[in-house]
């Protein structure tokens, strides 16, 4: 770290302050220590600055800046604006505070430029997705206000479920890279 600071290795540094902030000074060090004593299993990474796109591949996140392929994929011209404001409707139609709560969420969401989109993801995909990731069950008066409902909402929920891994991924990744980049530093290259 010493030899990062003193010779401008800013690259190290952030890896370091992201390994930390993951896993705490303790385990940042713990960790650190194990990559020390397994220098082999880094010969394969190549270069420390090829190790995140590996893990990309490895993962099937698209090459490139992650954040504006996921921001284009939240523009209005890639993504189904219009499913989306259909079960704002339909939630209208429902006639209760949770209904009305959706379309705040949606209306909210959609007034966001891209990049706001993809910050505020999770909230808007809690109108058809669990937090644990399933899809959010259809109530009878959902139903009963929008008899298609069920079909509007397993479309967004596909919609959602592929955005949400792909942001999850890449944040997995960029904090994983940044552990092995970290780890791999003293082999410099």
């Amino acid at each position: 770290v010493a030899d990062a600071e003193s010779g401008g290795d800013v690259q190290l540094i952030a890896d370091i302050q992201a390994l930390s902030m993951r896993l705490g000074e303790e385990g940042a060090v713990s960790y650190l220590a194990d990559c020390a004593r397994r220098a082999e299993a880094f010969e394969g990474l190549g270069e420390r600055n090829a190790i995140e796109a590996k893990l990309r591949e490895l993962v099937g996140l698209p090459a490139g800046d992650v954040a504006d392929f996921l921001a284009n994929a939240c523009n209005d011209d890639s993504f189904d604006c219009a499913l989306l404001r259909s079960i704002a409707a339909a939630n209208v139609a429902w006639g209760t505070s949770t209904g009305q709560g959706h379309r705040a969420v949606i209306d909210a969401w959609l007034a966001l430029d891209p990049q706001g989109r993809i910050d505020t993801l999770h909230l808007v995909a809690k109108v058809v997705m669990k937090a644990d990731g399933d899809p959010r069950a259809v109530s009878n008066g959902q139903l009963k206000a929008e008899p298609g409902y069920q079909t509007l909402s397993d479309d967004m929920y596909g919609a959602f479920s592929w955005l949400v891994a792909m942001k999850s991924a890449a944040e997995l990744v960029a904090v994983q890279a940044a552990g092995l980049r970290a780890g791999r530093s003293d082999r410099r290259t």
